[in-house]
């Protein structure tokens, strides 16, 4: 693709692009509290349209969303649908030709048709090459062609809808050297006589191209409207020698990237941000506990996002409920970074439109507003327009629960609402503890020590097995003189956590505060075990040993330390005052010239060696 453009069209294109700049948090930058980048539709969608969609299993979700909000799908209330999926833009592209072919032949399936993409795995049992396998043990001949002519039905779909949806999924592909085509690989066919008929290969972005490229054309010519999608949903396993992690990316990227070019040369093909907006909300709930698969409950909002764009006059109420959707996702992204004074007047110009409002986001950042200008009883009518939402929103994060509930909780007439969204909060945090780490982390940045409270006691009260929260919130208790609490709290969660080294440290350090000396010796020694060479625990340990006078234990604990880090001047001091107080003072005066050798001494060192070292 050439499009290069002069220097003077290149910086009016910019001037005129208002989203062409990143901004940073506090700013309406898109991307906070959630990523809902700008979509220019060069089409739309209306409710007497027919739609389809292919590709990954995200391709699957989304049509399960568009079937239940009421738009006619075609082919979303068969079963089956993981038979459906085609990942690489390869399988894509080999099934809408197999489907053309025979359509525009005659659209009648003969068995040559089928025949060709069917495995025999032992006699009479057959599975389809292209196909995700849900039987390993396979099906009979006329069974297997029975699937296949289904299939056929299903993805006949794609050149009757109006629009098309396809996602792209994967790059890593499977090559049948028999059938001379790509196949959805079964590991159990590593075992089959045969096997070596099969290879892999990690598709080129030119290879990726070039299939939904074909694709493409071969649905546009048919006078098929086309939106193009990435899918955010993450690669399983990778055949390749990369961290699935990293094989994922590289993926995604490739795909990215040609869903981009592709969508720019064809007149009739848009390109939806579907990946962009899952990948990079930074919250947990987007993703399902696979880590794998997005949340059905965000795939709703991300359909909203595309019929809010395509769609406009059923997004808040027409053109000008757009508008007004748009200017409070700018007051949701502003109090996101704490910029409440320009999202004040966001929210005072559509006041109207924020209560209305079924996006949760914004029910929140109306509420902290609110509570900033000390309007409780407005906040409270928030809360009540935010305990009324569907509960299973995706934007229904821990933290904005927890807003809610605080909210009502001062208004005796809500009590038992805010009781039921405290208890509703205490069962998402029990099964998924990591949303009330993330809740707690706002609460904290917000700086407001009564909400902070409430949370603490809230954890306290739930007990949910995640260390990195037990240790923040016992962290937050000692900073308020509430040792025994934090005690209590870490104790609790060492019972499943026993070698959790974090949860250690915050264990020790109450138990030094509390004055239980022999308990943190304990600890730390635990800690010393799991990690030798930390330098922290080495030196607390040795400190706190001294202190008790176990100045021998003391010193060998300082001794690995030095083979750890040979420089580290605290140690060496506490060295070398041991050796002075056991009467070793020729290496006291050695560990005490090592000390004030490192280079960290400011002067201080050497004042408080002074006596050693002029012995």
């Amino acid at each position: 693709m050439n499009d290069r453009i002069s220097a003077k069209a290149a910086f009016a294109q910019a001037r005129a692009n208002r989203f062409g700049r990143m901004l940073g948090r506090g700013d309406d930058n898109r991307l906070e509290p959630e990523c809902w980048p700008r979509v220019s539709p060069s089409f739309r969608f209306s409710r007497d349209q027919t739609f389809f969609a292919m590709g990954s299993c995200f391709a699957q979700d989304i049509a399960r969303r568009l079937s239940l909000d009421g738009y006619d799908v075609l082919g979303a209330e068969q079963a089956g649908q993981s038979q459906r999926n085609r990942y690489t833009p390869a399988a894509i592209w080999q099934e809408l030709q197999w489907v053309a072919r025979i359509l525009d032949r005659d659209d009648t399936v003969r068995d040559a048709d089928i025949d060709p993409l069917l495995l025999q795995i032992r006699p009479d049992h057959f599975v389809d090459l292209w196909e995700k396998t849900e039987h390993a043990s396979g099906a009979t001949l006329e069974t297997a062609r029975e699937a296949r002519r289904a299939l056929y039905a299903h993805f006949r779909g794609a050149f009757v809808a109006d629009v098309a949806i396809v996602t792209l999924g994967l790059i890593e592909a499977w090559w049948d050297e028999v059938s001379r085509s790509h196949v959805e690989f079964d590991p159990a066919w590593i075992r089959l006589p045969d096997r070596e008929r099969f290879g892999f290969a990690r598709l080129s972005f030119a290879d990726c191209k070039h299939f939904t490229d074909l694709s493409v054309t071969l649905l546009t010519e048919r006078g098929r409207r086309v939106l193009l999608t990435t899918s955010p949903n993450a690669l399983a396993r990778t055949f390749t020698a990369d961290d699935v992690i990293v094989a994922n990316a590289q993926s995604k990227a490739v795909l990215r990237a040609v869903a981009g070019e592709v969508s720019a040369e064809h007149d009739a093909v848009d390109y939806f941000p579907s990946y962009e907006i899952a990948t990079l909300t930074r919250r947990p709930e987007v993703w399902d506990d696979d880590l794998l698969h997005v949340n059905s409950a965000f795939i709703a909002r991300i359909m909203q996002h595309v019929m809010g764009a395509y769609v406009p006059d059923e997004s808040e109420g027409g053109r000008d409920g757009a508008r007004s959707a748009d200017e409070l996702m700018r007051m949701a992204n502003l109090v996101q970074g704490q910029q409440y004074d320009a999202a004040s007047r966001i929210y005072d110009a559509n006041a109207d439109a924020a209560i209305r409002s079924a996006n949760p986001a914004i029910q929140n950042a109306a509420i902290r507003v609110l509570k900033r200008q000390a309007r409780m009883a407005d906040a409270a009518a928030h809360a009540l327009q935010f305990a009324s939402l569907d509960r299973d929103h995706a934007a229904m994060q821990a933290d904005w629960i927890f807003d809610a509930a605080s909210i009502l909780a001062t208004h005796p007439q809500h009590d038992a609402l805010a009781e039921d969204l405290f208890t509703w909060l205490r069962e998402q945090g029990a099964s998924r503890p990591e949303i009330l780490l993330a809740a707690m982390i706002r609460v904290h940045r917000e700086r407001d020590e009564d909400d902070l409270k409430a949370f603490v006691a809230l954890v306290e009260r739930l007990a949910p097995d995640c260390p990195a929260l037990t240790v923040r919130t016992a962290s937050h208790l000692q900073s308020w003189g509430e040792l025994a609490r934090g005690l209590k709290l870490c104790r609790r969660q060492r019972e499943t956590a026993p070698q959790d080294t974090t949860l250690l440290r915050r264990l020790a350090r109450l138990q030094l505060a509390s004055g239980a000396i022999e308990d943190a010796i304990t600890t730390l020694d635990t800690l010393a075990m799991l990690e030798p060479g930390d330098g922290w625990t080495r030196l607390t340990l040795a400190r706190t040993m001294a202190k008790v006078g176990r100045n021998t234990e003391a010193l060998s604990h300082l001794a690995v330390l030095d083979t750890h880090e040979p420089d580290h001047a605290e140690a060496l001091l506490l060295a070398a005052r041991l050796h002075w107080k056991m009467g070793e003072r020729g290496q006291a005066r050695a560990n005490a010239r090592r000390a004030v050798g490192t280079g960290d001494d400011d002067g201080s060192l050497t004042a408080r060696l002074g006596t050693i070292l002029a012995s």
